[in-house]
């Protein structure tokens, strides 16, 4: 009697965890989210679509135009994250894009690639640089023009810091079964 007692307790939990689960798994699964970190935005693409990321940015707007001047993006695994900056065509490719963070000395990336969009280079996110970013309220990003002109782009990192850790989240509850349960 009290084995049977004990199988339909656990069998009732069970089945509420199946039904909780079932349920955390389909709220909002169809239903695309963005959230505004200061000056950083956190996008996330329906969980339903299980093989799409949630992306941190940030653009560069020109004054006057609304044209982008500078897109920046997170990417990447926990383990292997970069900071993605693309700029416009027309840069001299050989000096690479300079990035001054608050008061550090200036970091030259170099160019990966042009492609339709414009010039890539990428900033890995190692502690030591992560800590920089998260200190800093603003940076900037220096680029050279085919004529040899340098121009600065001023960049905000305000909100940075919030909005990589909400990145964190939402991607550990998008890649694992138990942030699958989460809400």
């Amino acid at each position: 009697m009290g084995k049977s007692i004990l199988m339909a307790v656990g069998a009732f939990v069970l089945g509420v965890g199946v039904a909780l689960g079932g349920f955390y798994l389909s709220r909002d699964a169809n239903e695309s989210t963005a959230t505004t970190y200061g000056d950083w935005k956190l996008s996330c693409p329906p969980r339903a679509d299980a093989a799409a990321q949630c992306v941190l940015t940030q653009d560069v707007m020109q004054g006057g135009t609304g044209a982008t001047l500078v897109h920046m993006q997170l990417v990447g695994a926990q383990n292997a994250r970069r900071l993605l900056i693309v700029v416009p065509h027309g840069v001299l490719i050989k000096p690479g894009l300079g990035l001054a963070v608050g008061n550090e000395p200036l970091r030259v990336l170099h160019y990966q690639t042009c492609d339709s969009v414009g010039c890539l280079a990428y900033l890995p996110l190692d502690a030591s640089t992560l800590d920089s970013l998260h200190d800093a309220e603003a940076g900037r990003i220096i680029i050279v023009l085919r004529d040899g002109k340098e121009l600065a782009y001023p960049c905000s990192l305000r909100g940075f810091a919030k909005g990589l850790g909400a990145f964190s989240w939402a991607s550990f509850k998008r890649s694992s079964w138990l942030g699958g349960l989460l809400p």
